[in-house]
């Protein structure tokens, strides 16, 4: 008998920065996240059918807060905006693109999360089921264009007997 215990989400954001005028990138950085127990739950359910699927991840939400991400977070620490994402899939990868242009996302941040939900209520801050978080210090000024790609995998399974 296969055992297959060892399939884990293990998530990934790259961050690429654009000059105003569309030369780029200027500036790439890849950082590990956390998939957190929320999002992992939410996976399970979707397998067994007691999720509502139209509740995908849907919101990319950015913050000031500088905690370690840990398995039983649920929001971020301190949220200060959010935007829906562009999903798409490629093998075992799930991913969440974001584009922000030179007038969006200005300063200084430095944890961002991804969120399932739907429906307006979805757009606040701090509200739906957090999928994965990150922390690490990003910048973006309004002579930049940025676009973020998180990307989830599912790791291949260890066959064992």
């Amino acid at each position: 008998m296969q055992n297959y215990a060892n399939v884990i989400p293990q998530g990934r954001v790259d961050l690429e920065k654009w000059s105003a005028n569309g030369e780029g990138p200027v500036e790439r950085t890849s950082i590990q996240n956390l998939v957190v127990d929320s999002g992992r739950i939410s996976m399970v359910n979707l397998m067994l059918g007691q999720w509502d699927q139209n509740s995908a991840i849907s919101y990319h939400a950015v913050g000031t807060g500088s905690a370690k991400p840990t398995a039983d977070n649920t929001a971020l620490q301190y949220e200060t905006g959010r935007k829906f994402v562009i999903r798409s899939a490629d093998g075992f990868n799930a991913r969440a693109v974001i584009f922000y242009d030179t007038t969006e996302l200005n300063g200084t941040g430095y944890e961002q999360g991804l969120f399932l939900g739907s429906g307006a209520g979805y757009n606040s801050a701090n509200s739906g089921v957090l999928v994965a978080r990150v922390t690490g210090q990003f910048t973006k000024s309004n002579t930049q264009n940025m676009r973020v790609v998180w990307s989830i995998l599912m790791a291949s399974a260890t066959a064992g007997t």
